[in-house]
């Protein structure tokens, strides 16, 4: 969805707000699509809210990243987040194919 059609096509990455929810699944919920990957926790960026999402990333809270095939990757994220914090990536790593083709077929078969 990021970066696809009008009303996202000036916010083309994902970008993951939190990894430490309880319930993993709600890390993709929470998920935001932003104008550009924050390079540092003070970067300041805008983000389109999700019906999950009540508020974009604020600056100073950010997760430093890069951007990958529309993602934001989290540049070393062993130094910057808690064990839970962690737990919520792994789950995201060995997820995101699933998801990944998930919002393609939605994208193919749905816009």
């Amino acid at each position: 969805m990021c970066g696809i059609g009008e009303k996202y096509k000036d916010y083309p990455y994902l970008y993951y707000q939190s990894f430490d929810e309880d319930e993993k699944s709600m890390i993709y919920r929470k998920a935001v699509c932003v104008n550009k990957c924050p390079s540092n926790k003070d970067d300041e960026i805008k983000c389109l809210l999700t019906s999950f999402s009540s508020e974009c990333p604020k600056t100073g809270t950010l997760n430093p990243s890069v951007r990958w095939f529309g993602e934001c990757v989290l540049i070393n994220p062993q130094m910057t987040m808690t064990p839970k914090q962690l737990e919520g990536k792994a789950y995201i790593d060995r997820n995101h194919d699933k998801i990944f083709s998930f919002f393609m077929d939605f994208i193919n078969n749905s816009v």
